[in-house]
């Protein structure tokens, strides 16, 4: 009885392919952007799994994890030759953790602004 689960278990293989990607997983890839780029909006430089810059027009107002697909960028097919992913840019907004005075001041302004509107 023991013999049977165990020459079960030896005849199990698992293969396991680990890939580095440079990014979060295979088919995104998180672009820091700061406040005011998401405000403003910005042109950035995107670089793809093969190692083509890119840029991309990023509007005003982009709301943090906002996703920007970049057909045909993302990863190669394994079973089509001539089949190519997409990429997800996902937008991760970074507020610095060393903003000056005056800079603080600016963002009180900001707000007060927004409280007189709402």
């Amino acid at each position: 009885d023991k013999m049977k689960i165990y020459s079960r278990i030896i005849n199990l293989t698992l293969i396991l392919i680990l890939i580095n990607f440079p990014f979060n997983n295979a088919e995104s890839k998180n672009i820091p952007i700061s406040f005011a780029e998401a405000a403003l909006g910005a042109e950035i430089e995107i670089t793809d799994l093969q190692g083509i810059t890119h840029t991309l027009e990023i509007p005003q107002q982009t709301a943090n994890n906002t996703n920007f697909r970049l057909a045909g960028k993302g990863i190669p097919s394994l079973s089509k030759n001539d089949m190519t992913g997409d990429l997800i840019a996902v937008m991760r907004v970074v507020i610095p953790s060393d903003l000056s005075s005056e800079e603080l001041e600016l963002f009180e302004q900001l707000n007060q602004i927004r409280n007189k509107v709402n």
